[in-house]
């Protein structure tokens, strides 16, 4: 089960009361992946907040794929390499 969580209070309490629930239905491999980061910071607060929990990796804040779904275009994935990572950590 993969939780999304961008920066900020109300997301990081929404993926504790996921967790929750998905705990509850008997799912037990549950991982994070941290969205729209803009600093450094927004890494460690997710770190922070959820170390509990399977962060899997980053991805950052990216005006360009924003306008490009928006388009209805094809999103490049200019981040390829935090994709990779990520699937990788999810088969640990």
């Amino acid at each position: 089960f993969i939780v999304v969580v961008e920066p900020g209070k109300r997301s990081i309490e929404t993926a504790h009361n996921i967790e929750k629930l998905a705990r509850d239905l008997g799912v037990t491999k549950i991982g994070v992946v941290g969205n729209k980061i803009r600093k450094e910071s927004d890494e460690v607060a997710i770190k922070d907040k959820l170390k509990e929990m399977n962060v899997l990796g980053f991805l950052p804040y990216d005006e360009k794929m924003i306008d490009t779904d928006l388009d209805g275009e094809a999103v490049d994935f200019i981040h390829v390499d935090r994709i990779k990572k990520i699937v990788e950590n999810m088969k640990m």
